[in-house]
């Protein structure tokens, strides 16, 4: 694992808060299934993040789909730390968060993954932003949202 953006609030912080979400419930699993599924990428080596990770409920699925390894990015260390434990070089780990992680990538992200978390970004246009600069051309963005409809309307113009 490597990185840190420190300056991010984060309600997964503690051992105890990561311990307690790596028992993700049954919702939280079958949403990002079902985002897998409408969008499953047939290419086993493509780069693939996913963003806001926390324990790799997500990536867990994606690995179980055939892909070869993911980049999981998430603000949370004990979260990571979680996610290592199902995982180990099976993956790899920055501590970041999703308003600041395009500098560990250089243009080269074929997929990006963000799934059940669009609710816990703080500036969602900061995110998208960079998204953007860590993708690669013809890249793909794959989310859910999991927050009040009336907030994502200050997104949507």
């Amino acid at each position: 694992m490597h990185s840190s953006d420190k300056n991010t609030l984060n309600p997964f912080v503690s051992e105890e808060a990561s311990e307690n979400y790596a028992n993700a419930d049954f919702l939280y699993e079958q949403s990002a299934r079902n985002a897998v599924e409408f969008y499953k990428p047939l290419d086993p080596s493509l780069r693939i993040a996913d963003l806001g990770a926390g324990t790799g409920v997500s990536t867990k699925i994606l690995l179980e789909s055939g892909i070869q390894s993911v980049v999981l990015i998430d603000p949370s260390a004990a979260m990571l730390q979680q996610a290592e434990k199902k995982f180990a070089s099976r993956a790899t780990y920055i501590q970041a968060s999703a308003e600041n992680f395009a500098s560990h990538f250089n243009q080269d992200l074929d997929l990006i993954y963000a799934l059940n978390c669009f609710h816990l970004f703080a500036d969602l246009t900061k995110v998208l932003e960079q998204i953007k600069k860590a993708s690669a051309n013809n890249a793909h963005f794959i989310f859910n949202v999991s927050m009040m409809f009336t907030r994502i309307n200050e997104y949507i113009s």
